[in-house]
């Protein structure tokens, strides 16, 4: 698959609004071959700190963020629905392994590239 494909995650919970349903999702991208996190943003504020799994769990949790960002080989935005929005992932510049992306985010039920979709069953 072409790497400039966009890909759309969408998950079970209302929210990822605690550790159990973000950190599979962070950990997940940090794990993706080429992916190479460097830093994170909170809410579009272009306050980049850097890159560090544990650190970027507790301040999506705990800073009042809406939308959080990833910088490394993709481009990567999560909307972590905690305004009623649904948590979402959108996933630019890098492919997926499908089975192992439902492997290793137990909340994902949806993912979509194009006009492909595949749901958890």
């Amino acid at each position: 698959m072409s790497s400039s494909l966009e890909w759309r995650l969408s998950f079970a919970d209302q929210t990822l609004s605690d550790e159990a349903t973000l950190r599979p999702v962070l950990a997940w991208l940090e794990r993706l071959p080429g992916m190479e996190p460097s830093a994170y943003d909170l809410n579009f504020m272009e306050n980049w700190r850097p890159w560090d799994l544990e650190k970027a769990t507790v301040d999506a949790l705990t800073q009042r963020t809406q939308v959080f960002r990833v910088k490394g080989g993709a481009e990567v935005v999560v909307a972590l629905g905690k305004h009623d929005e649904p948590a979402t992932a959108f996933l630019v510049g890098i492919d997926v392994d499908v089975a192992e992306c439902f492997e290793s985010i137990p909340n994902l039920v949806r993912l979509v590239c194009g006009d492909k979709e595949w749901e958890r069953v």
